[in-house]
């Protein structure tokens, strides 16, 4: 692409891997009940690490090359769960990063409305999972910082932190948690 079209603007969405995952593998019938994407009788924790160790969460090797190849100036990351939290600030972001007019649309979106859906796991399988993609996501946050593209790991690290820190402190006395989070979605 850069030989071809070396001013192109590349947008990248970077989302915690779990709730990628979870997104990717769980949806929701039009009743309201919830299924998965796995085989069958695998269960929710085997099926995310199954992904998760295929390198479906990997978005360090995704996005290396589009960071070596493009200059970091013509590269803007969003992080999703900024997004959630402050949609009109990162709208802002992207707009101004594209050139557009920045005043238009600005106050007027909302992720209200967009299909959520949840999943459950036991306390010390989601802890599992976090351990699972510390590795990965140090590697990628690094990456990103490294090449200048604007991120700041320990911010982002803090909103993922976050999100696991609630995840955990939804547990049950039975040891089970809720993940709730928006599936994924056409923007187009």
């Amino acid at each position: 692409l850069y030989r071809y079209f070396p001013w192109l603007k590349i947008v990248m969405i970077i989302r915690d891997p779990i709730s990628r995952v979870l997104a990717k593998i769980t949806r929701q019938n039009e009743d309201g009940s919830i299924y998965h994407l796995c085989a069958e009788k695998r269960q929710l924790l085997g099926c995310i690490q199954d992904y998760l160790e295929s390198g479906d969460g990997s978005y360090a090797e995704a996005i290396e090359g589009w960071l070596t190849t493009f200059p970091s100036d013509q590269i803007h990351v969003i992080q999703w769960e900024e997004l959630l939290e402050a949609p009109d600030k990162v709208l802002f972001d992207l707009k101004y990063y594209l050139g557009m007019n920045v005043g238009e649309l600005v106050g007027k979106f909302s992720m209200r409305g967009v299909p959520r859906t949840t999943a459950t796991l036991r306390k010390g399988q989601y802890m599992r999972l976090i351990r699972q993609i510390e590795p990965e996501i140090s590697t990628t946050l690094s990456l990103l910082q490294s090449h200048g593209v604007g991120v700041h790991k320990r911010t982002w690290l803090s909103r993922w932190e976050s999100g696991w820190q609630r995840v955990l402190s939804s547990c049950t006395e039975q040891d089970e948690c809720t993940l709730d989070h928006i599936e994924l979605i056409d923007l187009a």
